[in-house]
């Protein structure tokens, strides 16, 4: 179970990263002066309507999302990439950084797996009449790391091209990270979970129904190498 767990959620983060590379991509054969126009937003704010619009191909997301499973029997199309969305309680302060939050069906078990992105994996660029938000270079390069705990275990994955390591570090080290993944695992809920607090102090809200549950989910060391998304 710890293996399905790690591949859902190292899959999600990766197969975002490979989306926007893509979009990046594409944009560079026809522009090529300014390097802000080859950066594809994968949100915008509206002042007016005070409302963050995701402009992630859900469509495009599951494709890829059931490429990356093509080849593990185990798995097949059990998994879906429900939604992903951009979250920013103080849009217009370049100093407030945006989260993405990835959810992701378990067809097989009735469940969710809420994934949280957070500190820098997004970069904001506000203007007069809206915010645009970026998911950071690093990340769309896949060469980046972030941090997250198995209970009060603290590790770092690396990603380098293709490939993924794990290494644990000390409690003090986490927090200096910057980039943070969390998850929450919903079961029997009417809606999937929500995350209290921020960064490394992120913790799951109690499901409100009485037979639901919303638990923390860790990402482990078995990260599969066979995920090569970039």
């Amino acid at each position: 179970m710890k293996r399905i767990k790690n591949v859902i959620v190292v899959m999600a983060l990766a197969v975002i990263a490979a989306t926007v590379s893509s979009c990046k991509k594409e944009n560079e054969v026809n522009i090529v002066s300014n390097e802000q126009n080859l950066r594809k937003p994968i949100a915008v704010y509206d002042n007016n309507s005070g409302l963050i619009t995701t402009l992630i191909d859900a469509e495009a997301l599951n494709i890829k999302f059931n490429e990356s499973f093509h080849t593990n029997k185990d798995f097949g199309n059990r998994f879906v990439a429900e939604s992903v969305e951009i979250l920013d309680s103080v849009p217009h302060n370049i100093d407030v950084a945006g989260e993405i939050k990835i959810t992701v069906l378990d067809t097989e078990e009735e469940c969710s797996y809420s994934i949280w992105c957070m500190k820098s994996y997004v970069v904001k660029d506000v203007k007069e009449q809206q915010v645009d938000y970026y998911l950071d270079e690093d990340v769309a390069n896949g060469n980046y790391d972030f941090a997250f705990k198995e209970g009060d275990v603290y590790y770092v994955a690396d990603f380098v091209g293709d490939s993924l390591s794990i290494h644990e570090i000390d409690s003090l080290d986490y927090g200096c990270r910057p980039k943070f993944a969390f998850v929450c695992k919903s079961r029997n809920c009417e809606d999937n979970c929500t995350k209290g607090g921020d960064w490394y102090s992120a913790w799951c809200h109690a499901c409100p129904l009485s037979n639901g549950d919303c638990e923390e989910v860790g990402m482990i060391s078995h990260l599969l190498s066979y995920l090569n998304f970039f």
